[in-house]
C-alpha cells in the first residue's frame, strides 16, 4: 500500500528524468480517459438506498481503507436501512438483516464470480459465461473436482501430509504455522486440482508459490485503479506470466514424451481446452485453496493448540478413527489411513467438523458480493428500495457470523455451539455463510478433505503447543485478525507452534511413565487491570518420563513454564510413602503488582520447581525426598507472589483410546445406554406429548433409537446396550397396556443388561413380576431384597459378562418405597454399602476388574456413589432426567468425572429422558480396570433419524385402539402449559392444575354447605409433561398426568403447616427428617416467602393463606392434594389415611379444561425466593400430625435436576498450605 501510494504521488521525484518524461505522457493520455471513466458512473436511480457520500470520484475509499469500521458505522447511521455507495464507477448497495441476507443469497439476478472478480480485483480472472454455462471456468471447477477424483487424490494427500507431519516428530521443531501450513496446502492442492510435477518438486513448489503470494497481495490502489501499471500491478502481472510459463512448459513436456498423468492438468488436456483457459482453470483452484484452505487450516490448528479441551476432543477423535481401522498393531499410521475410505472422512470426524465450522465463522469476514446482472433492478424485500441493474450488492458476513443474537459471545471460539442441541445458525436461512450460500459454485469438500487430511496427520504424528520463535511457551492470547485487510485472512503477527513426535503411537511408551494432569494460570492482578481482561499466561497437561528414561518429554507448553502438580504429586508420593495421596488438579493464580511482577513471579516458580524435578537415587535405589521437600519449604517462605490456590475439576484428557488390546494391555469398549423413556414407545414433541406438528421437531421413538443402535453396533462390535430403568409410566401405551408393548419394544432391540426405576413398581410387585418374567435379558439391582416370588427369580446383584471380562451392578434408589407402591415385602438397602460389598464379592470370586455400576439413583447419587466407593470405573445412571454434554443448559459434562476413594477416576454418564438422547462412550480400561480414556457424547434423537420400519409399524398399530379416544379435543389453551421447570419453582401447568383441584373441592362443598377449602398442594412429580397451546387432547391430560391419583382433602393446625411447608422449601421433612424427593406446585390463595440460602428448618419466610398471614393458633385449615401425597408420598406430609378419596386428578382437569376453555392462564408468582433471613415466626418443633402408615402410592417423582456445588476453595487453600508447612518441617529435619 505505501510503496503503491509513493509511487503514484511522486513517480517524477523518484526515476530518472528521461523515464519520468516518458511515464507523465503515458499517465497523461492515459488520465484522460480514466477521470472521464469514472464521472460517468451510473445515476442513483430514484428508489435505490440512500448514498453514503465519499470522496471525489474516488468515492467511498473507507470501505476499503477501514472497512469494518465503515461497516459498522453505516449501520448505526443508517438504522439497519440499506445503503449505496461508489466503488470508482461501480455502484454498490449494501444490504442488512436477514431479508437482505436472503436477497444476496439466493437471487438468481445476482452472480458471485463477477462480484468476487470485482472485490479482489487483480485476481485471476474467472469467466462468468452466463449466456453458456457449460463454457464456464465454473463449470470445469465442478467438472475437475468430482467425488471419484477426490477419491482417487486421497492416497496422495495422505502420502504428502504423511511426510511433512512425519518429518516434524522425527525432531523437536518450532514451525511458523500459517506460512508451513500455506504451503503444505498448496501442494495439496495441486494434488487434487493442480499439476502432479509441481507437487513433486520441492524447489518448483517452493517457487511457484512465491509466485502466488505476489498474486494473492492486494492494495486499495490495486482496486481503485485496477489496470494502472502500480508496482504491485506489475509484480502481479510477472508472477502471473512466470506461472503460465511454467504450467504451459510442462504441458508442452507432457506432449513431447506422452507421458500421461491422472492430474487436473491432464483432465484439463485431455478434453482439447486451450492452453490459456487451462492455465486460467488450474490458477483459480489453486488461488481459492489458497485463500481459504491454507491459512483458515492454520488458524484451526492454532486454536486448538491454544484450547487444550478442544485439542483433546480432537486427539480423541483421531485415535478412536485411526483405531477403528487398525488391523495390526504393527501397521503404521499411513497404512491405516490409507485403507480408510472416502466415506469415513467426510462422516466420522464431527469433532474436526465443528471446530473447523466455527474456525471460518470467525475468520471469513468482509463483503460476500454479487453483481446484478440482469437488465432489471431487483427489490429489496421488506422495503420500496431496489438493487439497480448492473449495481453489485453485498453483505457484511461478520454482521451473521458475529451477531450476538445469532452466536453468544461471538468473538470467543467455541466449536461447541454447532453441536446438536445447540445449533447455533441453523435457526433461520444463510446464519453461516462461510463456504458461500445459497446459489454459488463452492461445494467445499475439497478444502474440507483437506483440512480433515491435514488435521488427522498432525494429531497422529505429534503433540504441540504455540510457542514463541525460541521455542518456549507463547504467553500470549493469539492476535487478532486484521479485518480491514483486503485479502487473505492472515494474522496481525506470526504465530509459532511447537511439535514433538507422539511417543505413543508406534513402538509404545515405557511402561513406567504415568500422565498426570495439571491446569495452571497465570494472570495479572494489578489494580490497573479489570477482572475481564486478565491476562491468561498458560493452561495445559504436564507429563514426566520416569528418571530411568533417556530423555524428558516436554510435549505441553506448561511443562516448561507453569508448575507440574502432577509431578509434585508423584515426587511427594515416592518421598514420603504416601499411597493414597489423591490432590485434585489445581488453579494456580499468581498475583502480581502488575504484569511484570506475575510474570517474573512465574518464572521464579518455574525455576524453583524445575530445581525440584530430577529425584535424586540414594543408594539402595530409592528416591529421596530432598529436593522436593526444600523446595516446598522455600515455598512457604517466600511465598511467591502471594500465591492463591482453588480447586478446579478437571476433565480426563488423556489420549489412548484403541479399539484392541495393546501391548500394554488396554482394552476398549463402546457402551450405549437410555433411561426414563417413560413409555415413549413412539416418537413426542419436545414436550413429552404426542408429536402432531413436524416443522416443530419430534423426538425420541424406539424405532429411531433402533435404527441408531444398530449402527453402532456396526461399528463398534465390543459394545454393550444398557438401560438404567423407569421404563413404566408416561404415555397411554403404559395406562392402555400396562408393561406388555414396553417388554415386547425392549426385547426387540435386544439390551444386553437393565437396572430397575422407581416406577417399575407403579403398578406393584405382582405386575413388575410378570413384566420380568417376558424380558429377555438380565435385570440387575444389588440393593433391591424382596420376599416376591418373581422378583427373587429374576432380579440379581450384578451380571458378569465373561467375553469382555467385565461386571455391571445395578442399583435402584432407595427412596422407591416413599414414592412407588412398592409391597410390604420388598425393600431398598443402602445403594452404597450394596454397591460396595458386590465389588468386593466380584473381586474376591474372580479375576474381573473392570467393573461398571447401571445406576436409577440420580445424577448427584451417581457423584456421591463414586466419591463414597472403590473399584468403579464407570456409572451409566438414571432417575433425575438430567441433561449432561455440551449443549446449552445441560448439568453437567459428559462424562463427568470424580475420583473415588482411592483417586482414581469415575466416569459418570445418563441420557435425560423419554429417549430424546442416546448415550454413547466408548471408554478404555487399563490392565487394573481403571478408565483411561473416553469418547463419545449423547446423540439427539431427532426426526432426521429414520425409522426402524418394522418396529416403528408395531408401534402405530398398538396406537389404533385408544387413538380415536386420545385425540378427542376437550378445549383450548391461548398459552403454553409448561412442566419443564416444575421440579424448581412455580410452573403454569402446576398452578392449573392445582386451581382445578381447588374448585373443585370448592364447589363440592359450596353444595353440601360445608367450609371452603383454603387451598391446593400437589408434587411436582405428579406433573409428567407440557401441554402445547391451542387444542388440548383427553391423551395430552393423560399424558401430563398419567398416574390416576385421586383429590383428598386433610385437616392442618397452623402450627402443623407452617412446619410442614417449612419441610417443603427445606427440601426435608420437618416432622420425619426425611429428605423430600420432589417439589411442590401451589394453588390460588396461598403465597409463599423462602430464602434458599438460610440454614435447613430456618428458609420459610412468609405464608399467607387468603390475603391472611398463617396463623399458628388455627386449628382448622383445609388443604386438597392427592391421596399418593396423603399416604406419604415424596415426603411432603406425614402419612395419613381415612380420607375421603373423590375423582382423580385427570378427570378434574378435564372437567376444568372444558368449564374454562380457551384456558387464558398466566403464570404467576406464588412461591417466592427472597433475601430475608428473618421468618415471620419461630417454627417451633414440636408434635406430629397423624402418623398412621400405608403403603406408597402410584404417583411419584424424579429427582429435579441440580448443579452439585463446588467446595469452598478456602477449605482447599489450608489444606495445601497446610500440606507445604509439613513438608518445611520434614526438609529441615531431613
Amino acid at each position: 500500500m505505501i510503496r503503491d501510494t509513493i509511487w503514484f504521488i511522486f513517480a517524477g521525484w523518484l526515476i530518472p528524468r528521461w523515464f519520468a518524461a516518458v511515464a507523465v505522457v503515458i499517465l497523461s493520455t492515459a488520465l484522460l480517459p480514466i477521470v472521464s471513466l469514472l464521472w460517468q458512473r451510473p445515476k442513483l436511480p430514484k428508489n435505490a438506498p440512500e448514498l453514503v457520500r465519499g470522496w471525489p470520484i474516488l468515492g467511498s475509499v473507507d470501505f476499503y481503507l477501514q472497512r469494518c469500521k465503515f461497516l459498522e458505522k453505516q449501520h448505526k447511521r443508517r438504522k439497519g436501512q440499506p445503503f449505496s455507495l461508489y466503488y470508482g464507477p461501480h455502484l454498490i448497495v449494501g444490504l442488512v438483516g436477514e431479508a437482505g441476507r436472503t436477497l444476496l443469497f439466493n437471487a438468481r439476478q445476482f452472480d458471485v464470480r463477477a462480484g468476487y472478480s470485482i472485490l479482489l480485483a487483480a485476481s485471476p480472472h474467472i469467466e462468468t459465461d452466463i449466456d453458456n454455462p457449460a463454457l464456464s471456468q465454473v463449470n470445469m471447477f465442478k467438472r475437475i473436482l468430482t467425488r471419484e477424483r477426490l477419491i482417487n487424490s486421497l492416497p496422495k494427500l495422505l502420502e504428502d501430509t504423511d511426510v511433512v507431519f512425519g518429518g516434524l516428530s522425527d525432531r523437536e521443531a518450532v514451525v511458523p504455522i500459517f506460512p508451513f501450513m500455506y504451503r503444505l496446502v498448496y501442494k495439496l492442492t495441486h494434488r487434487t486440482g493442480g499439476v502432479h510435477e509441481i507437487a513433486e518438486d520441492e524447489e518448483l513448489l517452493d517457487s511457484t508459490l512465491k509466485q502466488f503470494s505476489s498474486m494473492e497481495d492486494c492494495s486499495l490502489l490495486q482496486i481503485m485503479f485496477t489496470g494502472w501499471p502500480l508496482p504491485s500491478m506489475l509484480s502481479k502481472l510477472w508472477a502471473g506470466f512466470k506461472l503460465h510459463r511454467v504450467i504451459t512448459g510442462l504441458m508442452k513436456e507432457r506432449r513431447r514424451t506422452g507421458r500421461n498423468e491422472t492430474d487436473a492438468l491432464q483432465f484439463l488436456m485431455n478434453l482439447g481446452e486451450t492452453d490459456l483457459e487451462i492455465v486460467k482453470c488450474v490458477i483459480g483452484i489453486l488461488f481459492s485453496g489458497l485463500l481459504n484452505t491454507g491459512v483458515n487450516s492454520a488458524w484451526l490448528l492454532s486454536y486448538l493448540a491454544n484450547d487444550r479441551m478442544w485439542y483433546n476432543k480432537v486427539q480423541a477423535e483421531v485415535d478412536a478413527f485411526i483405531a477403528r481401522h487398525r488391523r495390526t498393531a504393527a501397521e503404521s499410521v499411513l497404512d491405516i489411513l490409507q485403507r480408510i475410505p472416502y466415506h469415513d472422512w467426510d462422516t466420522q470426524l464431527p469433532v474436526i467438523d465443528v471446530c473447523l465450522r466455527e474456525t471460518l465463522r470467525i475468520n471469513l469476514y468482509g463483503p460476500a458480493i454479487r453483481k446484478n446482472i440482469s437488465d432489471e433492478d431487483v427489490i429489496i424485500p421488506g422495503t420500496d428500495q431496489v438493487v439497480p441493474s448492473k449495481a453489485f450488492a453485498f453483505y457484511a458476513m461478520d454482521s451473521v457470523h458475529l451477531n450476538e443474537s445469532i452466536y453468544p459471545n461471538a468473538f470467543h471460539w467455541e466449536p461447541a455451539r454447532h453441536l446438536p442441541g445447540r445449533e447455533e445458525g441453523t435457526n433461520k436461512a444463510h446464519e453461516f455463510v462461510a463456504w458461500g450460500s445459497g446459489l454459488h459454485p463452492c461445494s467445499s469438500k475439497v478444502a474440507t478433505l483437506e483440512i480433515a487430511v491435514a488435521v488427522v496427520a498432525m494429531f497422529a504424528h505429534n503433540e504441540f503447543h504455540l510457542a514463541e520463535p525460541d521455542g518456549q511457551p507463547r504467553l500470549r492470547p493469539l492476535p487478532n485478525l486484521n479485518r480491514d485487510n483486503l485479502s487473505v485472512n492472515w494474522p496481525s503477527e506470526a504465530v509459532y507452534v511447537r511439535c514433538q513426535g507422539m511417543c505413543s503411537r508406534e513402538g509404545g511408551e515405557p511402561e513406567a511413565e504415568e500422565t498426570y494432569e495439571t491446569q495452571v494460570h497465570y494472570y495479572n492482578l494489578s489494580s490497573a487491570c479489570a477482572p475481564a481482561n486478565m491476562l491468561k499466561l498458560g493452561n495445559g497437561r504436564a507429563r514426566l518420563q520416569p528418571a530411568t528414561s533417556k530423555r524428558t518429554r516436554l510435549c505441553d507448553p506448561e511443562t516448561q513454564f507453569s508448575p507440574p502438580v502432577g509431578i509434585i504429586r508423584r515426587r511427594l508420593r515416592a518421598a514420603v510413602g504416601w499411597t493414597r495421596l489423591s490432590w485434585r488438579a489445581i488453579d494456580l493464580r499468581v498475583a502480581g503488582i502488575n504484569t511484570g511482577c506475575a510474570a517474573a513471579s512465574a518464572r521464579l516458580f518455574h525455576v524453583l520447581v524445575r530445581l525440584a524435578l530430577p529425584p535424586r537415587p540414594s543408594v539402595d535405589g530409592s528416591i529421596t525426598a530432598l529436593p522436593i521437600m526444600k523446595i516446598a519449604a522455600i515455598l512457604v517462605t517466600l511465598g511467591v507472589a502471594s500465591c492463591a490456590v482453588a480447586e478446579d475439576v478437571l476433565y480426563s484428557r488423556r489420549h489412548l483410546s484403541k479399539r484392541f488390546i495393546d501391548s500394554d494391555g488396554n482394552y476398549n469398549m463402546t457402551f450405549i445406554h437410555v433411561n426414563d423413556v417413560h413409555a415413549h414407545l413412539d416418537e413426542f414433541a419436545k414436550s413429552g406429548s404426542d408429536c402432531t406438528d413436524l416443522s416443530k421437531g419430534c423426538f425420541g421413538g424406539y424405532a429411531r433409537i433402533k435404527t441408531k443402535v444398530e449402527e453402532l453396533r456396526k461399528t463398534y462390535p465390543d459394545h454393550l446396550l444398557l438401560n438404567a430403568g423407569d421404563e413404566f409410566q408416561g404415555t397411554l401405551f403404559f395406562s392402555y397396556y400396562g408393561g406388555e408393548k414396553i417388554a415386547d419394544t425392549i426385547n426387540n432391540l435386544n439390551f444386553d443388561v437393565m437396572t430397575l426405576g422407581n416406577h417399575e413398581w407403579d403398578n406393584g410387585d405382582e405386575e413388575l413380576g410378570k413384566f420380568l418374567k417376558n424380558l429377555t435379558f438380565p435385570i440387575v439391582a444389588c440393593n433391591v431384597k424382596s420376599e416376591n416370588e418373581a422378583l427373587n427369580k429374576t432380579v440379581k446383584n450384578y451380571h458378569i459378562f465373561d467375553k469382555h471380562k467385565l461386571a455391571i451392578i445395578g442399583a435402584t434408589t432407595e427412596t422407591t418405597k416413599g414414592i412407588s407402591n412398592v409391597g410390604n415385602g420388598t425393600n431398598f438397602l443402602d445403594v452404597t454399602t450394596e454397591v460396595q460389598k458386590a465389588i468386593w464379592e466380584i473381586r474376591n470370586t474372580t479375576d474381573i476388574r473392570r467393573i461398571v455400576a447401571l445406576t436409577h439413583i440420580g445424577y448427584e447419587e451417581d457423584q456421591k456413589l463414586a466419591k463414597d466407593t472403590e473399584g468403579l470405573s464407570l456409572i451409566v445412571g438414571g432417575h433425575s432426567h438430567t441433561l449432561v454434554g455440551d449443549m446449552p443448559n445441560a448439568a453437567g459434562k459428559y462424562p463427568t468425572i470424580v475420583e473415588d476413594k482411592s483417586g482414581n477416576e469415575v466416569f459418570i454418564v445418563t441420557s435425560y429422558r423419554w429417549g430424546e438422547y442416546l448415550g454413547s462412550i466408548d471408554l478404555t480400561f487399563d490392565k487394573q480396570g481403571r478408565a483411561l480414556s473416553y469418547h463419545g457424547a449423547p446423540i439427539h434423537m431427532t426426526n432426521t433419524t429414520k425409522f426402524d420400519k418394522s418396529l416403528q409399524n408395531k408401534v402405530l398399530a398398538w396406537r389404533k385402539p385408544f387413538e380415536e379416544f386420545s385425540n378427542e379435543v376437550i378445549g383450548t389453551t391461548k398459552n403454553e402449559l409448561d412442566q419443564t421447570n416444575c421440579q424448581k419453582e412455580d410452573c403454569l401447568l402446576g398452578q392449573v392444575m392445582t386451581d382445578a383441584m381447588l374448585d373443585y373441592r370448592r364447589n363440592i362443598s359450596k353444595n353440601a354447605g360445608d367450609e371452603l377449602a383454603d387451598f391446593a398442594f400437589m408434587n411436582a412429580g405428579g406433573i409428567r409433561a407440557t401441554i402445547g397451546p391451542g387444542n388440548i387432547t383427553r391423551g395430552a391430560i393423560l399424558t401430563s398426568f398419567p398416574f390416576g391419583n385421586a383429590i383428598v382433602q386433610l385437616p392442618y393446625s397452623g402450627k402443623d403447616l407452617r412446619k410442614m411447608i417449612e419441610g417443603w422449601v427445606s427440601r426435608e421433612s420437618q416432622f420425619s427428617k426425611k429428605k423430600t424427593t420432589s417439589w411442590f406446585q401451589i394453588s390460588k390463595n396461598i403465597k409463599i416467602e423462602y430464602n434458599p440460602d438460610n440454614d435447613s428448618g430456618s428458609k420459610l419466610i412468609s405464608v399467607s393463606v387468603g390475603d391472611k398471614p398463617l396463623d399458628d393458633d388455627r386449628q382448622d385449615y383445609r388443604v386438597v392434594t392427592l391421596d399418593f401425597v396423603a399416604r406419604g408420598g415424596d415426603n411432603l406430609v406425614e402419612p395419613t389415611t381415612g380420607s375421603a378419596a373423590l375423582d382423580t386428578n385427570s378427570d378434574i382437569f378435564e372437567a376444568y379444561v372444558k368449564a374454562n376453555t380457551p384456558l387464558t392462564n398466566e403464570l404467576e408468582k406464588r412461591v417466592v425466593k427472597t433475601d430475608k433471613k428473618t421468618p415471620d415466626s419461630t417454627l417451633t418443633t414440636g408434635g406430629n400430625n397423624a402418623t398412621s402408615t400405608s403403603k406408597a402410592g402410584s404417583g411419584s417423582s424424579s429427582t429435579g435436576d441440580a448443579k452439585g456445588s463446588r467446595s469452598a476453595a478456602s477449605s482447599l487453600d489450608m489444606a495445601i498450605i497446610f500440606a507445604f508447612v509439613v513438608a518445611a518441617v520434614v526438609s529441615l529435619v531431613m
